[in-house]
């Protein structure tokens, strides 16, 4: 990070990060100020994201725009599997997004030459990694939520492939059609040649890194809530 010649910005993130975290923490020990937060938040998104959609027309096909209506659709929707599965994905998108602007600065600030909008963008992944913290705060996850967490994941995996294949959209993201695929290794690799055993240790990789993540976003609800550790399953949540 510190080689770079954006390191800085870098580093403003690991800042803003840090405060998010402490401040998450903080926010779950008071429960109605927390939930008022979430609304905010959710409510933001859902008007901003239509906002944009009317605007420009174009729905894009990326995991962490997924996560921007599955999250401000489970503030407000009081079923809490539906809030467990926001917190997981949404802090798996902004936790590697943020992560990325962390340790390659140089490239997210690349792309923002071209005009991405990179700090609209890292504005959003603030805002789900936050959300995604407060929600665990607030509803936690049990091991039965890792079912709607796998019908999200397979549901956008289906929907990526049939808007690339079927549909033909151009506004499919590479990167989410390199993780469905396997061939995201071909970007750090380009001549590695994928072969029939290649899609059986990329499967078997994604499900090593979706089970660490599982048991960090675990580690963090019990973190959020230790008087909640042994509370039962509850499918409603206000």
């Amino acid at each position: 990070m510190f080689s770079k010649e954006y390191w800085y910005l870098g580093l403003l993130t690991l800042l803003v990060v840090t405060l998010t975290v402490l401040a998450a923490m903080e926010a779950s020990r008071h429960k109605y100020a927390s939930r008022v937060i979430l609304c905010a938040l959710g409510l933001f998104v859902l008007v901003y994201q239509s906002y944009l959609l009317v605007q420009s027309g174009v729905f894009y096909i990326a995991f962490s725009y997924f996560c921007y209506f599955l999250f401000g659709i489970a503030v407000f929707v009081p079923l809490r599997p539906l809030k467990a599965t926001a917190a997981f994905c949404c802090l798996l998108s902004g936790g590697i997004y943020l992560g990325s602007f962390l340790f390659y600065p140089d490239i997210v600030v690349g792309k923002m030459v071209q005009g991405a909008g990179v700090w609209t963008s890292w504005l959003m992944h603030i805002v789900m990694f936050s959300g995604s913290l407060l929600l665990l705060g607030q509803y936690g996850v049990n091991k039965w939520d890792i079912i709607p967490v796998l019908c999200f994941a397979a549901f956008f995996a289906a929907y990526t492939e049939i808007a690339t294949y079927v549909l033909h959209s151009p506004y499919v993201n590479p990167v989410s059609t390199g993780v469905v695929e396997g061939t995201l290794i071909l970007q750090v690799a380009p001549d590695f040649v994928i072969q029939w055993w290649w899609y059986i240790v990329w499967y078997v990789i994604v499900a090593l890194l979706f089970w660490a993540l599982w048991e960090l976003t675990r580690f963090i609800n019990r973190r959020l809530r230790p008087h909640c550790a042994m509370e039962k399953f509850k499918f409603f949540a206000i």
